[in-house]
């Protein structure tokens, strides 16, 4: 058979084999510590910043009414779109937390939404429900403004 040395190192690899031996023993591999690449705040947003394609902006703009794209507006829509969700999913972190809750909800972003837009759309309307309502806020609004405006709006009569 084998030398005793033999079958003492064969069973030690097989325990090395099912446990993982990192720097910090009782510690998950993720955790272990060890020789880590730091990388700057810079290096990281650009990486952020690209998983925002060229396609992307172009299904963005298009939707916006915009028919050719130069090529300086990438960039700067990528910016421009990251800020706005940085301050969005700020705001869910802050309702979620007041909520006294660990994870964020739909309502968390519909409330930081309705913050940003002037009169957002209510999320069981349709298209025609959306149009209907809008043109009833515009018929309001001019209301309210005849109201607000009173008698200056109107001519003096000649008697």
């Amino acid at each position: 058979g084998r030398p005793p040395h033999a079958a003492a190192s064969a069973a030690t690899s097989k325990k090395a084999a099912s446990t993982p031996q990192t720097a910090r023993q009782g510690r998950p591999p993720h955790q272990a510590g060890g020789k880590a690449t730091t990388r700057s705040k810079e290096a990281s947003r650009r990486k952020h910043l690209a998983g925002i394609t060229r396609g992307d902006v172009r299904r963005l703009t298009r939707r916006a009414g915009c028919q050719r794209v130069a090529q300086l507006i990438y960039e700067e829509a990528r910016i421009a779109l990251s800020g706005f969700l940085q301050e969005v999913v700020g705001d869910v972190t802050v309702y979620t937390t007041y909520g006294k809750r660990k994870t964020a909800i739909a309502e968390d972003v519909f409330a930081s939404l309705r913050r940003r837009t002037p009169n957002p759309p209510l999320r069981s309307e349709s298209s025609k429900e959306q149009r209907q309502r809008s043109k009833a806020a515009a018929v309001a609004a001019a209301a309210v403004e005849e109201r607000r405006l009173g008698a200056r709006a109107t001519p003096k009569r000649k008697r």
